[in-house]
This record gives C-alpha cells, sequence and structure tokens, in this order.
C-alpha cells in the first residue's frame, strides 16, 4: 500500500515538474493566453451581421458576426465584409500588438478609415489609416455586360 502511495506521488510531482519548466521556457498556457490577448479585436457595432475572414493556424477561418459581437484572431490580418456595401474591408496590422495588448476596434471605425470617392462604375480600392491598422476598402460594382 505504501508502494502505491509513493509511486503515485512521484508521478503526479513529476507532472507538475514538466508544466512548472514548460511555463517556464514560455511554452506553456500563460503565453497562449497572453498571445491571444496581444492581437486586434474588431467589435460588429453597427445594426447588421458581418461577416469576417482570417486564417488560424495555416486554415483559413470565417465568422459570422451579429450586432454586438466581436472577433479576434487573426495574427495581423482581418476581412471584413458587410451586408450594406458590396465588397470588404481588409485590416492590415502588426501582430503581436506593439504596446503587448489587445485593442479594440469598432466597425464603425472601419469604415471612417477608408471613406468612400466616387470614381464612377470602375473597381476601386481605398486605402486609410486606423493608428497603425491599414484599412483598404475595395469595392467591386457589377457592370452591364450587355453587348
Amino acid at each position: 500500500m505504501k508502494n502505491i502511495v509513493l509511486a503515485s506521488l512521484v508521478v503526479l510531482c513529476s507532472i507538475a515538474g514538466v508544466l512548472v519548466v514548460k511555463n517556464y521556457f514560455n511554452k506553456g498556457i500563460t503565453n497562449q493566453t497572453s498571445q491571444l490577448g496581444a492581437d486586434l479585436i474588431v467589435v460588429n457595432d453597427s445594426n447588421d451581421t458581418i461577416s469576417t475572414e482570417y486564417k488560424e493556424d495555416g486554415k483559413d477561418i470565417a465568422k459570422v458576426l451579429k450586432p454586438g459581437d466581436q472577433v479576434t484572431g487573426g495574427h495581423g490580418f482581418i476581412r471584413i465584409f458587410t451586408a450594406k456595401k458590396a465588397g470588404s474591408y481588409e485590416l492590415t496590422y502588426e501582430f503581436p500588438r506593439p504596446a503587448g495588448a489587445a485593442q479594440k476596434v469598432a466597425l464603425s471605425e472601419v469604415v471612417a478609415a477608408a471613406q468612400k470617392k466616387n470614381l464612377g462604375d470602375a473597381v476601386y480600392t481605398e486605402k486609410g489609416m486606423l493608428g497603425d491598422i491599414k484599412v483598404e476598402y475595395e469595392e467591386a460594382r457589377v457592370l452591364d455586360s450587355t453587348y
């Protein structure tokens, strides 16, 4: 009976030791949490449902955001599609965030950073900055294809 208790105690101490060493070398739970917190957070402050795209671990991720929802995890790039405009907003930013903390950005701020200019029926791109975040809006209009 004493041998079983002693063996269990050795196993538990070994597991605890491995976890401490893993955290010490910044590969553990605390580092993963801090990396998640150092990303951009986009908040849907509109009354419409929007969708977003970004890459996570090399895979394309698409999320639908209802009013008030937020998304994070773009690691330097997030694309936003709105219901009212035929086009997309692309946010390019430094990851992890320079201050080492998450930064929240509202959809209304993104829209204001890339103001639309009337260019007729052409495909156009409008660029702007929101602090250190590059905002690019691209709209493609469907042209009349009658021959």
